[in-house]
């Protein structure tokens, strides 16, 4: 199957389904898992969970005011306001995220896609290093593969992208021309979400290229 367009009502479906099954993983976690490391550098659990609880909560004038602070850095922006949404009691941050969890509203600039996108990478960020059981549907990676290597800033996969096939061994998926990079799909999102470790897991002429576009 090559890359598949995703429309915006099925996205926001599929986005609020991703995040039930992140509550799921959250839910079952001791107080000692939520200080445990993620993928996202200098993040644990509780950043992550925080950041995501926080996306719908998210105004135009206030991401302006963040971004100015910031001095146009929209990574720096992001960590302040994680670490800041991270020190709360982990009772809090779990319930916040449940509020949100069918919550419809997008950040500024952000569309259902893209917000999929970055719930599902999230999801792995957090589960794929604790050896914690994700369920992640086979429609759902498609979707967020097609939806990734069409995006730039801030997630850039389709500069990771650009110039490579690939082709998914365990669901069918496939995108793209040039060198090739084969391997399990959940690798491959992590690899395309810019994560270097799962270029381990894929193999192929291309796998140089892409991890070094990281």
């Amino acid at each position: 199957m090559a890359r598949i367009n995703v429309d915006h009502e099925t996205a926001l479906a599929e986005l609020h389904d991703a995040r039930r099954d992140l509550l799921k993983v959250l839910e079952t976690l001791g107080p000692g898992d939520w200080d445990k490391p993620t993928l996202c550098e200098g993040w644990k659990v509780r950043h992550v969970v925080g950041h995501l609880a926080h996306a719908p909560d998210t105004k135009l004038r206030n991401s302006v005011v963040g971004l100015v602070k910031a001095r146009g850095d929209r990574e720096s922006m992001t960590d302040g306001v994680a670490c800041k949404l991270a020190m709360r009691p982990v009772e809090e941050i779990l319930d916040h995220y449940r509020r949100n969890v069918a919550n419809p509203t997008l950040p500024p600039t952000v569309s259902a896609e893209q917000l999929l996108a970055e719930v599902v990478i999230h999801s792995l960020d957090i589960c794929q290093p604790n050896g914690w059981e994700l369920e992640l549907p086979a429609d759902r990676i498609r979707m967020v593969l097609s939806t990734l290597v069409q995006l730039g800033r801030p997630l850039r996969g389709k500069e990771r992208a650009e110039g490579l096939h690939f082709d998914t061994t365990d669901i069918d998926w496939r995108c793209g021309c040039g060198e090739h990079v084969r391997g399990p799909s959940r690798s491959m999102l992590l690899a395309l979400a810019g994560r270097t470790s799962a270029c381990d897991q894929l193999h192929g002429d291309g796998v140089g290229e892409l991890a070094s576009r990281h």
